[in-house]
């Protein structure tokens, strides 16, 4: 008969331990995990000296707190240290795990108007749920109406509001709020704001500069409480 691991293992947490460089030891560890309920995954060898070994050790556990029963396991082994806990799944994901990046070298004026060509996308072309950015001023690849009746979740064109100065901040007021729409007094914050940081004697302010957004952000997040479509805990991330 054939034994069958009926455990639900929900999480994968990479431990790494340093231990003495002797005979046994990496066994012991083995089942202390294994005592633990834990099971083995990759194991991977970081350091190796004489004197002690490194290793990352891919550990499967039901959840945090049998986690941490496979830690205590681990650290009554003799000669056996955790240096550290990760959740490599998650840092993979940190920054994003998509890059938006062009095709086609845009070196020059000329370029950039062959890319961005004014009617490029064609109704047929939106896939129904999809979310259309149409970037291209004064007429955009497709008009944010056409691309709605064709089945887009979203769309906006540069007419809405300006592409570099506007989108960042608008955005992000609106995520961290966690708003159910962006309505109009959130897009007149966000005018506002820019208007408030625009030098004297300028027309916008520097659209490259971090701390114009994190204005904007603030002053759309805020709006969208104040206009009821908001979390007001998500501005704590926007101060």
């Amino acid at each position: 008969m054939v034994a069958t691991n009926t455990t639900n293992y929900g999480l994968i947490r990479t431990v790494q331990v340093r231990n003495e460089n002797i005979p046994g030891v990496l066994g012991a560890l083995a089942s202390a995990i294994g005592s633990a309920g834990a099971n083995i995954g990759n194991i991977q060898t970081v350091h190796l000296s004489q004197s002690y070994v490194l290793r990352d050790i891919d550990v499967h556990v039901e959840d945090e707190t049998h986690l941490l029963e496979v830690l205590r396991a681990v650290g009554q082994v003799k000669g056996v240290r955790v240096t550290e806990t990760r959740d490599e799944v998650m840092d993979l994901h940190q920054g994003g795990e998509i890059a938006i990046v062009s095709r086609q070298p845009v070196a020059d004026i000329a370029m950039l108007r062959k890319v961005y060509t004014p009617g490029l996308i064609a109704p047929e072309a939106v896939r129904s749920g999809q979310v259309v950015f149409a970037l291209s001023n004064p007429d955009p690849e497709i008009r944010p109406a056409h691309a709605i009746e064709a089945g887009a979740a979203f769309a906006a064109d540069g007419t809405t509001v300006n592409n570099l100065l506007g989108y960042p901040g608008i955005w992000r007021g609106a995520l961290s709020t966690q708003a159910s729409e962006i309505n109009r007094s959130m897009l007149i914050a966000a005018g506002e704001a820019l208007m408030e940081v625009t030098p004297q004697g300028d027309l916008s302010p520097t659209a490259l500069d971090p701390a114009v957004h994190r204005r904007v952000a603030y002053a759309v997040g805020r709006a969208a409480v104040e206009s009821g479509v908001g979390d007001a805990d998500g501005l704590v991330d926007l101060e």
